[in-house]
């Protein structure tokens, strides 16, 4: 059903209409012919029958004399001139005793039933092929003008003195009817055509322009611009091509517009990315500007530094032991010192990452004594806030290929910021070894973070306290280190935290084994 909806979809209006119209044309010129054809049938029926009848009611006032006087002489001329009518197949001349006087015919006539009251032409009997008529023969009591035959009068009613009986044949009237079909389906049919090819003359008079009009409309729908359809043909055919024109006139104007207006974004976003460009090199040689300056400056800092940590350390060991008031002093100058190295440290790490100058040293490390290295320097660091400690390592195999330096240094950033943003509370350290990486874990009890300082925590320079009244000391750069040589060790780096609940950070640092 879909598939015939379908064929019918994609027929052409042209082919729809001819299709219809021809269909209509044919159904009317068939109909027409039968119509006609029964009519006709019908009326020479009943001509035929009305033939039959004045034939045998003729017949009949022939008959009087050869039953008066029995002789069939008398009435032959009048049967074989009964038998000259078309279809006249038999003809009888019937006593009142039933039998045959005078018959005519290629076949013999067997005599019906006949009531005694017929007074008048009576069909007798009717076949498939055949009509039967008979009429009733009676003496006259009335003598007509010009008989010659001697009457007899009397007072009485008309004497039956025998009956006429003809056979009408009805064959041909179905071979007329069937000669009537085609015929009349011939004429029809000539007509149909002579009528189709005007209608479709016609059609093509009326549809061209429909048909131009589609042509145009496909054009237009291949992408063509500036496409329209000639103004000619019927009034309707007109106007949808005048609101087409229109349409494709306003899309015309519409395109202009938009192809002006792509032109100017064009030129803009030309322009704009130029800018950027240059931005974005201004900004990659500044940053590299910046990179060498603090690596200068920390490098330059860090010589008179290592010399001041160099004199401190000499004046402690040489100091004598009564001496304490200066000695505390010099412990002071030490650990400002150290803490200045750190943080000129930092700086240094972070400007040679910036400039990719930074590079993995994979060796065999002992991870135990690498472990039990960060935990025994960081356990000083949980002193000052008053903070638990917990280590929990699960290791199974003692050694693997990793860079020591970077890793020590990311855990000591992690544990570092633990113990400085936790106050009378737990820090707790672990570490799982599965057989392609390191599972780190930080948790801590501290300040905890809210999800603005999550999303920056790992920026360079960021700090949770920033501004001039902050809490908690540090350059911002040690999480952005942390972050940094986690991703150039292959690893992945996550934090949890909620503010006043703590932070926990997760670290997944992948090995060789």
């Amino acid at each position: 059903m879909a598939i015939k909806k379908n064929i019918r979809k994609n027929k052409s209006f042209r082919r729809q209409l001819t299709f219809i119209v021809t269909i209509g044309i044919l159904a009317l010129a068939i109909a027409g012919a039968l119509s006609s054809a029964w009519v006709t049938k019908v009326h020479i029926q009943d001509q035929l029958f009305e033939d039959g009848e004045k034939v045998t009611e003729s017949l009949a006032k022939q008959s009087s004399l050869a039953l008066i006087y029995d002789s069939a002489d008398n009435a032959k001329d009048a049967a074989d001139a009964a038998m000259g009518f078309p279809f006249i197949e038999q003809v009888a001349i019937i006593t009142t005793n039933k039998e045959i006087l005078l018959q005519r015919g290629t076949s013999s006539l067997s005599i019906p039933n006949i009531h005694s009251n017929i007074q008048t032409v009576t069909l007798l009997e009717e076949g498939i092929n055949h009509w039967l008529f008979l009429a009733p023969v009676f003496l006259s009591s009335e003598t007509t003008p010009g008989d010659q035959t001697l009457l007899f009068q009397s007072d009485e009613k008309d004497e039956l003195i025998g009956y006429v009986l003809i056979k009408k044949g009805k064959s041909k009237i179905n071979e007329v009817f069937y000669a009537a079909i085609i015929n009349n389906i011939g004429i029809g049919l000539l007509f149909a055509t002579i009528l189709l090819i005007v209608i479709h003359i016609s059609f093509n008079r009326l549809i061209s322009p429909l048909d131009n009009l589609a042509a145009v409309m496909a054009r237009a729908e291949e992408g063509e611009t500036k496409v329209f359809a000639a103004l000619h043909g019927p009034k309707e055919v007109v106007g949808i091509a005048r609101a087409f024109n229109k349409m494709i006139e306003a899309l015309a104007q519409q395109q202009d517009q938009l192809k002006h207006h792509n032109e100017i974004l064009e030129y803009k976003v030309t322009e704009r990315t130029r800018d950027l460009v240059y931005a974005r090199d201004m900004a990659i040689k500044a940053n590299q500007n910046k990179s060498n300056f603090l690596s200068n400056v920390s490098h330059e800092l860090r010589t008179p530094l290592q010399s001041i940590l160099g004199y401190s350390d000499l004046i402690h060991e040489t100091l004598p032991p009564d001496l304490d008031d200066i000695r505390h002093d010099i412990d002071t100058i030490i650990q400002n010192a150290e803490h200045l190295l750190h943080m000129i440290n930092s700086v240094l790490d972070m400007s040679k990452v910036e400039a990719g100058k930074t590079e993995l040293n994979p060796q065999q490390t002992d991870l135990e004594q690498l472990l039990d290295n960060v935990v025994e320097t960081i356990k000083p660091l949980m002193t000052p806030n008053d903070n638990k400690f917990q280590f929990i390592k699960r290791l199974s195999h003692k050694t693997v290929e990793l860079d020591a330096d970077k890793l020590r240094q990311i855990l000591l950033n992690l544990l570092g910021n633990a113990a400085k943003f936790t106050h009378n509370g737990n820090v707790n350290f672990s570490v799982t070894q599965t057989p392609e990486a390191l599972l780190f874990q930080v948790q801590d009890s501290g300040i905890g973070m809210n999800k603005d300082q999550v999303d920056h925590i790992f920026d360079p320079f960021f700090q949770i306290d920033g501004g001039h009244s902050r809490r908690y000391e540090g350059t911002g750069l040690g999480l952005a280190i942390t972050y940094q040589f986690c991703k150039l060790m292959k690893g992945v780096i996550r934090v949890e935290s909620e503010e006043g609940s703590g932070s926990t950070f997760h670290l997944t640092i992948p090995f060789n084994k």
